[in-house]
C-alpha cells in the first residue's frame, strides 16, 4: 500500500514512510501483547527471519528514502527480540514501548514535517516576514546528524505522556520519562531511534516501578535545582543546550537511584576549569566549546549503563564502586588530555614513542600521566575501602583511552600534520570512530575487566 501511494502521489514518500513505520510497528506491539508464551520461541524466531529479510532489502536498496539507504527499518526488531527473549514475562511493557515507537515517533515526525511545510510556504510567499523566519529559526532543532522540529518534539512528548498512562506509573514519572525520551529522540539520528527508543522506555519504566519511593517534594526541589543550574549554564555557558539536558538527565538518574552526586560534580568542576587551560592548542573540532549532548554521554555514559543493568537485573545490588570506576576514568583521561596539552612540551605515541603533535589522540606525556593521576585521585577520595582499585583503574582507564585512540580514532592529514580534526584525507582510523565514542569504548572496557579481574584472579590462583 505503501509503495502504491508513492507511485501515484511521489512527492509524500516521506509521509507514505512515516505511515508504514506507524502501522507496522502498531502491528507488532499488537502481536506482542497478544502472544502465548507458549510459542515465544517459534515469534522469536518469525522476527529474526523478518530481520534478514529486511537486512539483505535494505542493502540491495529497495528502502531508499532522502538520498541514502533507509537503515531504519532494520533497528526496531533487534530491540524486541532481545526484550521478548530476556523478559518474557514483561510482554505489556514491551508492547508499550513499541507503541511509544510507532505513534510518538511517527506522529512527530509528520506533523513536524507539515508544520514545517507550512513554514516554509509562508517564507515563499511573504519574503522578508520576521515573523515566519524566527518561527522556522525557533523550531529548528540539531542536537545530533538529524535536523528535527520543536513542534514534532512536543507532539512526541505528549503523545508518550498519552501512552505511558496505561503503565499506572505515577505522573511525575511519566513526564520525567516523556521528557528523557523525547530528548533521546532529539539526539537520534538516520534510524537509530527506532534502536534506542524501545529500549530505553522498557529500561524507564522498570526503573519508575523500582523508585516508586521518591516522594513528590523530591520532584518539586530537582525541578528548582534544574531552573536553578539551567540559568547558571545560560550565563557561564559551560555546556550546550542538548549537553545541559542530558547532563541533568544523567544527575536526577543518579539522584534517584540513591548514589552519590558529588563525584560526577566534582568531575565536572575539575574537567571545566581544566579546559579552560588551553585557548590556542586545540585537538578536536569539539575542544574548548561548550560540551555537547555526546561528550556528556561519551563521560557519564558508564554510569548509565551501570544503572541500567541494575535497573533490569538486581535493583537491590549496590553497584556504587562501579559508578566511581566510570567517573575516575572519565575525570583521569579528561586531565590528562587537558594537561598534557597545556604543560608538555612534547607528546609521543604511546606504542613507538616517536614524537606526535600535542593533543593527537594516542599521544601521551609525563603531564598528562600526572594529570591522569590527579582525576583518579579526585574520584577515588569517594571510594572509602576501595580507594586503590578506584585509583588503578582510573589510570588504567587513561591508557586505555590513548591505546584506542591511536589504533581505532579518525586521523586526518592536514597540510603535512597530523590531525583528529576533521580536516583534509583520513590517512588513519576510522571515520565513524570519533573521540566521543574512544572514550565511551574505554569507559566500558574498564568497567569489563573492573568486573572481569576478580573471576581472572580466581581461575589463575
Amino acid at each position: 500500500m505503501s509503495l502504491v501511494w508513492v507511485k501515484f502521489f511521489p512527492a509524500q514518500k516521506f509521509f507514505s514512510r512515516k505511515v508504514l513505520h506507524v502501522v507496522s510497528i502498531f502491528i507488532l506491539s499488537i502481536c506482542v501483547e497478544q502472544l502465548n508464551l507458549i510459542y515465544l520461541n517459534q515469534f522469536i524466531g518469525l522476527l529474526l527471519g523478518i530481520e534478514l529479510i529486511l537486512l539483505f532489502a535494505v542493502n540491495y536498496g529497495f528502502f531508499y528514502s532522502e538520498g541514502r539507504k533507509s537503515w531504519g527499518i532494520v533497528y526496531f526488531l533487534p530491540p524486541t527480540i532481545l526484550m521478548l527473549w530476556l523478559f518474557p514475562s514483561q510482554i505489556f511493557l514491551i508492547s508499550v514501548s513499541l507503541k511509544i515507537l510507532a505513534f510518538s515517533d511517527g506522529f512527530s515526525a509528520i506533523i513536524g514535517r507539515i508544520f514545517e511545510n507550512g513554514i516554509k510556504s509562508h517564507l515563499r510567499g511573504e519574503v522578508g516576514n520576521s515573523f515566519w523566519k524566527k518561527l522556522a529559526q525557533f523550531n529548528h532543532i540539531t542536537w545530533g546528524s538529524d535536523s528535527k522540529t520543536f513542534i514534532g518534539s512536543y507532539v512526541f512528548f505528549v503523545s508518550t505522556i498519552v501512552i505511558l498512562g496505561d503503565t499506572q506509573i505515577p505522573f511525575q514519572w511519566i513526564l520525567f520519562s516523556a521528557f528523557v525520551l523525547t530528548s533521546t529522540e532529539l539526539l537520534c539520528g538516520k534510524g537509530s531511534d527506532n534502536l534506542f527508543i524501545p529500549l530505553l522506555s522498557f529500561a524507564l519504566i522498570q526503573f519508575s516501578k523500582n523508585h516508586l519511593f521518591v516522594e513528590l517534594d523530591y520532584w518539586v526541589i530537582v525541578v528548582g535545582v534544574f531552573l536553578v543550574l539551567m540559568v547558571i549554564n545560560l550565563k557561564f555557558k559551560w555546556l550546550s543546550q542538548s549537553g545541559f539536558v542530558f547532563a541533568a538527565i544523567l544527575g536526577s538518574i543518579v539522584l534517584m537511584n540513591g548514589m552519590s552526586l558529588w563525584p560526577l560534580i566534582i568531575f565536572f568542576l575539575l574537567g571545566t576549569l581544566s579546559g579552560k587551560l588551553n585557548k590556542s592548542d586545540i585537538s578536536d573540532a569539539k575542544h574548548s566549546k561548550p560540551r555537547d549532548a555526546f561528550q556528556v554521554l561519551a563521560n557519564g555514559g558508564g554510569v548509565l549503563v551501570i544503572v541500567l543493568i541494575q535497573t533490569l537485573l538486581d535493583p537491590s545490588e549496590n553497584l556504587d564502586t562501579f559508578m566511581l570506576v566510570s567517573v575516575a576514568v572519565a575525570c583521569s583521561d579528561t586531565l590528562s588530555s587537558e594537561i598534557g596539552m597545556r604543560f608538555g612540551k612534547k607528546a609521543y605515541n604511546i606504542f613507538t614513542l616517536r614524537e606526535v603533535p600535542k593533543g593527537l589522540s594516542g599521544g601521551v606525556s609525563i603531564p598528562g600521566f600526572i594529570g591522569a593521576f590527579i582525576g583518579a585521585f579526585a574520584i577515588a577520595l569517594f571510594g572509602g575501602n576501595e580507594f586503590g582499585f578506584i585509583l588503578f583503574w582510573g589510570i588504567m582507564g587513561s591508557i586505555i583511552d590513548s591505546i584506542l585512540g591511536m589504533l581505532f580514532q579518525a586521523k586526518y592529514n592536514h597540510a603535512g600534520v597530523l590531525s583528529d580534526r576533521k580536516e583534509g584525507e583520513l590517512v588513519k582510523g576510522y571515520a565513524f570512530v570519533t573521540n566521543d565514542l574512544v572514550n565511551f569504548g574505554s569507559n566500558i572496557l574498564v568497567l569489563v575487566l573492573y568486573f572481569m579481574a576478580p573471576i581472572i584472579w580466581a581461575l589463575l590462583s
